[in-house]
């Protein structure tokens, strides 16, 4: 197949236009990804920085399906952080009981910095019995590199943060991607092939995706991501990103 082919393949052709497999996904908008999408996913971020790859996956996974096992929750996209603002104390006391106390661990263990620098970190309610051993200097230093990493969405750090933001929707129930397009196997090559042509294809995947902020509610506020751009802007060290 000639590499034109190859390119356009799962582009679909509606009258003489080619749309291309991102804008084939009902309800895209583009957005900024630096304003709004990498304060709700720095959690991945964090979580990719402090454990192994084969645990950030095993422990997202988890923790978003026992999430959505949860009755009478609200249909959010809980991939994205500012969907835990927005929920009763009830619910979130709910959340936390259906978490093995293993997996809080890890969570914590991946999110301490996070929990440490931000009161109104929208995960901190799992955290009410944990106390970070991190000085004030090293959390910022850790979330330094998850927003360096994530402002440059090439490298493999952003790159894993991205494809498994994806992933959870996909496994979830909340982004139904057709086969054709992506499939979920797909997404190992990420991992054991970042290298190959597959790899870059799931990850330009990844990359559009988020810049149309696909799967979340427009009814909800960004009062998460306003605040931490502010309260990064003002921790000692952080005044900029450089």
């Amino acid at each position: 197949m000639k590499k034109s082919n190859r390119i356009l393949q799962d582009h679909k052709k509606v009258g003489t236009i080619l749309i291309p497999p991102i804008k084939q996904i009902p309800n895209v908008q583009e957005v900024s990804f630096s304003d709004r999408s990498l304060p709700n996913l720095i959690w991945l971020s964090a979580l990719f920085q402090n454990l192994e790859d084969k645990d950030v996956i095993d422990v997202s996974c988890k923790f978003i399906n026992e999430i959505y096992k949860i009755k009478d929750l609200p249909n959010y996209q809980f991939t994205y952080l500012e969907s835990f603002i927005h929920l009763s104390d009830d619910l979130k006391e709910k959340i936390k009981n259906a978490l093995p106390n293993s997996n809080l661990k890890k969570i914590f263990t991946g999110l301490q910095h996070l929990n440490m620098l931000f009161p109104n970190f929208p995960l901190n309610f799992l955290f009410d019995d944990l106390q970070s051993t991190l000085s004030r200097e090293h959390a910022i230093s850790k979330l330094k590199f998850d927003v360096e990493q994530l402002l440059d969405r090439r490298t493999f750090h952003a790159t894993k943060v991205q494809v498994t933001a994806v992933f959870l929707m996909m496994v979830s129930g909340k982004l139904d991607i057709p086969e054709h397009i992506l499939s979920i196997e797909d997404f190992n090559k990420i991992f054991l092939e970042p290298d190959s042509a597959r790899a870059h294809k799931v990850a330009s995947f990844a990359r559009a995706s988020l810049n149309g902020f696909i799967g979340f509610d427009d009814s909800l506020s960004n009062d998460w991501a306003d605040s931490f751009w502010y309260t990064s802007f003002y921790l000692e060290g952080c005044s900029h990103f450089d």
